[in-house]
């Protein structure tokens, strides 16, 4: 049997604390996880009435997946030169920082 720290019943799912707690609760680790997690939702729900949210999102998610395959190719085409590899990477990495960033004059949140 392993021993773990228990959430105190006050604050279990059951408490009628709705549906935001009862979600903090089921994927807390621990008790001193709970700030935040709590943090990580509440902003979560803010967030994703924003608009262009979604939008954002898809943008970093595609940008992510073109530095993990940038990466791949570079790995192979440098196995034994890091220096070129970096170099290389940078270029890319610079590539997507400029595109990441909001035009002049443009609103953001």
């Amino acid at each position: 049997m392993h021993k773990t720290r228990m959430i105190p019943l006050a604050l279990s799912a059951g408490s009628g604390t709705g549906a935001l707690s009862q979600r903090l609760l089921r994927h807390a680790r621990s008790p001193l996880s709970l700030p935040a997690l709590a943090w990580k939702n509440i902003k979560y729900e803010f967030d994703s009435r924003r608009p262009g949210y979604w939008n954002e999102l898809g943008r970093r998610l595609a940008a992510r997946g073109r530095y993990e395959a940038v990466k791949r190719q570079l790995a192979q085409q440098h196995p034994h030169d890091r220096r070129s590899y970096t170099l290389a990477k940078s270029t890319v990495i610079r590539e997507l920082l400029d595109a990441a960033e909001p035009a002049p004059g443009a609103q953001t949140g």
